[in-house]
């Protein structure tokens, strides 16, 4: 019995000494990284159905494992911020404060300062040369921005690469660390450490990707993506991603390379690409930045860069191109076949136009081919063009008509009543005399037959080729036809107009030709027709004519007119003769430069549009192309039938002049990938636009500042809660070593006792 409990103590004195070695290692290693607490478990020895001591078990750790997983994946989502964080924060870098002046949009508002400054002085030399040169900074800081981003996109690509060397020497690591767990697994030794260092090694891992795991029965840990492609066991499949320069017309996956596990397809047609399978970590957080933010930024800045140089384009300035000269076109993107806008990396290769560099005089001028009207010296139309029009939210004015304008032969005065006018009126209150003219008091025709009372009018219009002749009114026919007190005739007023009408009614009057005469409220006798009028003395002469109010001499017509003005330029009227079409109204109005001594309207382009056939004026040119301007319309005569304003008539409404505005900013179907966003849909002049981009660039940084705030402190309280659950906590290891203590005494007493009694025993023998 006492060897028993000799060997009793023994194990149990041997326990305590290995439990104290191992809570001595635990504290040594309290500020270890990835140290986990390590306990040593013991079991009851028996022999034959008797407890004979105490014997260790394999020494363990006290790990969370679902904590420890949760906190793995939140160190991915804090990383996929802070990897974005590093470079938006450069952009921020770039444009400097709000009021630091050096953004891309504060240099656009110094451009438009510097031609206000040049329109209260458009000839100065210095002006323009400033002007230009401030032209040219605008044009350098969007390359210079439109270059930063695109260095920016590729300096993400290579960390991205870097980071995936990483993961492929982690997952190598970790499939080692597999291999000896499983090894030491098979021979009962104890894994503890071998696991601490694999948990480090994925917890490395997960902060340039997620992962997800799961834990073999074996011990050995399998480490995939978060959509379960697998990475890891006993051995690894590494990822693989060959990257080439990235310019603006690289996306993926034409043209930007991808991520795959287990090799590149060329070469293994079975690996399996996760480029958009939400890799997670950092290289998540740098694969969206480089296929998704730095695209959105370079669209922005195309998007800008294009619709700058198109709207000094359209006021006639053509002062920003591309390398070869030109203005790329607005054309529409196409989705079904995904061709691009054709101004993708614009941006980054706007310039001024080296006309206007070699020839700064072409601020004022303008240089819209098609118009060639002298300038003046002192004239801003052009400058004034670009302030209110380039810079401003609409690109022109527009007189767009709802009437249906008929086509040649149809004459425009027949199909809209728009007849010329011409009016006579007697200069004497003829309804003063109650007797006839040539018996009135005063008058000068004598007083015996043949009296000389009469004189001619002559009705004619040398564009209809219509001629009435001269046609005699003869004061005394008309006492005898018309004499006073017959109905209707009161006076000589009456009589006289009465007669005329009658005379007018006998010829008939030629095709076209209309006239009649009536009394106005003031006793005066009016002629009104839409022909010229010849006065001629006749028997009475100048004085018998004096007598009634009238005066020898042609009197010519007044045609249906309106005035058009563009810009400050004089305003040009417009007439519509009696046999004037559709053809020559738009001669009119057209300044074609090829015909001498044009009389149409500089700077307006004038169209009748199929298939309704209306007619729309706007600023422009011959050639039909439009270069923005201001436009107002005048009109100058009414219908004959109804009283409708000329505008009214051609147009169908008294004020057909809208503004349009200037062609919008894309926010959809951009890039080279007919796929980007630019989430900048309220934007409306260029400088604007210019502050929208920069404000969007910086709610993006703060965006992922605040996010990242946030998943920083959720990752520190899954840190904390992990550590208080399976790192060494000192108070209770030294807790742990007071109770072995007390246990390693207890069994060195009971050595003690049975060495005691032993000696007993050996001094009775004796």
């Amino acid at each position: 019995m006492s060897v028993g409990a000799l060997d009793t103590a023994l194990t149990g004195l041997k326990m305590a000494q290995q439990q104290l070695n191992v809570i001595s290692n635990n504290i040594a290693n309290v500020s270890t990284p990835g140290y986990t607490r390590k306990i040593l478990p013991q079991s009851a020895r028996a022999v034959n159905g008797e407890y004979v001591g105490v014997s260790p078990d394999i020494l363990t750790r006290n790990v969370n494992i679902s904590l420890q997983r949760d906190f793995w994946t939140q160190i991915s989502s804090s990383s996929f911020y802070n990897s974005q964080i590093k470079y938006l924060s450069q952009i921020q870098q770039f444009n400097g404060g709000p009021d630091s002046g050096i953004s891309f949009a504060a240099i656009i508002s110094d451009l438009r300062d510097s031609f206000s400054q040049l329109s209260d002085d458009p000839s100065n030399g210095f002006l323009q040369e400033t002007t230009v040169r401030q032209a040219q900074s605008a044009a350098n800081k969007i390359n210079e921005f439109s270059d930063f981003i695109t260095k920016l996109r590729n300096d993400a690509q290579d960390e991205m690469a870097n980071q995936i060397e990483k993961v492929n020497d982690l997952l190598e690591q970790i499939s080692t660390l597999n291999g000896q767990i499983r090894g030491s697994k098979n021979v009962n030794r104890s894994v503890a450490a071998l696991e601490d260092q694999r948990d480090m090694a994925i917890q490395d891992l997960s902060e340039l990707i997620e992962i997800s795991s799961f834990r073999r029965g074996d011990d050995v840990m399998v480490v995939q993506t978060k959509k379960g492609v697998q990475l890891a066991d006993e051995s690894a499949t590494y990822l693989s991603f060959v990257p080439t320069p990235v310019g603006p017309a690289a996306y993926y996956p034409a043209s930007a390379s991808g991520i795959y596990v287990g090799g590149q397809p060329t070469t293994n047609p079975a690996a399996i690409e996760i480029t958009t399978s939400g890799i997670g970590g950092s290289i998540e957080g740098l694969l969206d930045l480089r296929d998704n933010i730095f695209p959105q930024y370079i669209a922005q800045m195309d998007e800008l860069a294009q619709k700058m140089a198109l709207r000094f384009e359209s006021q006639g300035l053509r002062l920003f191109t591309d390398s070869s000269g030109a203005v790329p076109p607005d054309t529409d993107p196409d989705t079904t076949t995904t061709t691009p806008v054709p101004y993708v990396g614009f941006s980054s290769e706007i310039t001024v136009n080296i006309d206007i560099i070699n020839d700064p005089t072409l601020l004022q001028k303008g240089t819209a081919t098609g118009i060639d009207i002298p300038v003046q010296s002192g004239s801003n139309e052009v400058i004034r063009r670009i302030l209110d029009f380039t810079f401003g939210t609409e690109e022109y004015v527009e007189a767009l008509g709802t009437v249906a304008i008929p086509s040649a032969p149809t004459t425009l005065q027949t199909a809209f009543g728009l007849l010329s006018e011409n009016t006579i009126t007697t200069a004497q209150d003829l309804s003063q005399y109650t007797v006839d003219l040539n018996a009135a008091p005063g008058q000068p025709f004598g007083s015996t037959p043949p009296l000389s009372d009469d004189f001619n009018i002559r009705l004619f219009d040398t564009r209809l080729a219509q001629d009435t002749g001269l046609v005699n009114i003869d004061l005394t026919t008309a006492a005898t036809t018309r004499p006073i007190g017959s109905p209707g005739i009161n006076n000589a007023a009456d009589q006289l107009a009465t007669y005329i009408n009658d005379v007018f009614a006998a010829l008939p009057l030629p095709a076209g030709i209309n006239a009649t005469a009536s009394v106005n409220s003031y006793g005066q006798v009016k002629i009104e027709t839409n022909a010229s009028i010849e006065i001629e003395g006749g028997s009475m002469g100048d004085a018998g004519l004096e007598f009634i109010g009238l005066e020898a001499g042609t009197y010519d017509t007044t045609d249906p007119y309106f005035d058009v003005q563009i810009g400050i330029d004089n305003p040009v009227r417009i007439t519509i003769d009696p046999d004037d079409t559709d053809i020559d109204l738009l001669d009119k109005l057209n300044y074609i430069n090829s015909i001498p001594n044009d009389t149409g309207v500089p700077n307006l382009f004038a169209e009748i549009v199929p298939p309704t056939n209306v007619l729309r004026l706007r600023p422009g040119d011959d050639l039909g192309g439009s270069f923005g301007g201001d436009l107002k319309l005048v009109g100058g005569k009414i219908e004959t039938t109804g009283n409708v304003p000329i505008l009214e008539a051609l147009f169908g409404s008294a004020n057909p002049v809208s503004n349009i505005s200037n062609p919008p900013f894309r926010y959809q179907n951009l890039g080279p990938g007919v796929n980007i966003e630019t989430n900048i849909i309220s934007g409306t002049d260029i400088i604007d636009y210019a502050q929208k981009i920069i404000n969007r660039q910086a709610d993006d940084i703060l965006v992922r500042e605040a996010s990242m705030e946030d998943e920083d402190a959720f990752k520190s309280t899954l840190e904390r809660q992990f550590l208080d659950e399976s790192a060494v906590n000192i108070e209770e290891e030294l807790s742990n070593m007071i109770v072995v203590q007390t246990a390693f005494s207890a069994a060195a007493k009971a050595i003690s006792a049975i060495d005691k009694m032993f000696d007993e025993l050996i001094t009775s023998i004796r």
